[in-house]
């Protein structure tokens, strides 16, 4: 009896800790977390061949990805605590691919239109990130490591580059 109440409690633990949707077909998110009171929520709409690869590892990490259109990806590992991140992409064909460690760091992304990407690095602490691309095919990279750090990098039309590194 004891043993069905411990798997009851352990999958309502992680039910509450992953929330994931899906109105597509062929797309897939595919979801890897340790640790403590790591959170993360999924939605995949009217999208095919879509995929979201999300690794948290560390403890008070929060994730929330929304992908809307056709063959999207996006790549998230975050480590440490306290870190945030937001994610959001509608259109076709567009990358985000975010790493963060530290503590209370935070990245929010909006990729808008067609093939566009946003890569995002950071470590160390209280750092932040925010990434709006409207348009197609626009590239944003952005590196950062330390205390305190801020970039905001907002591009509208087609072909822009940014490319932003902080120590």
């Amino acid at each position: 009896m004891k043993g069905y109440i411990v798997v009851i409690a352990v999958l309502l633990t992680l039910s509450l800790a992953i929330n994931a949707q899906a109105e597509s077909s062929r797309s897939n998110a595919e979801v890897s977390q340790a640790g403590s009171h790591n959170r993360l929520s999924v939605e995949q709409r009217d999208a095919d061949f879509t995929t979201a690869a999300i690794t948290q590892s560390g403890k008070n990490n929060q994730a929330k990805i929304e992908q809307t259109g056709h063959a999207n990806t996006v790549d998230l590992q975050q480590s440490g605590s306290g870190n945030l991140a937001e994610i959001e992409q509608d259109g076709d064909r567009n990358t985000a691919g975010v790493e963060q460690s530290g503590s209370n760091n935070m990245v929010d992304l909006d990729q808008r239109g067609d093939q566009n990407l946003a890569s995002v690095e950071q470590s160390g602490s209280s750092n932040s990130v925010d990434v709006e691309q409207l348009g197609n095919e626009n590239v944003a990279q952005v590196g950062q490591k330390g205390r305190s750090n801020t970039v905001n990098v907002e591009q509208s039309g087609s072909g822009n580059l940014a490319d932003i590194r902080q120590e």
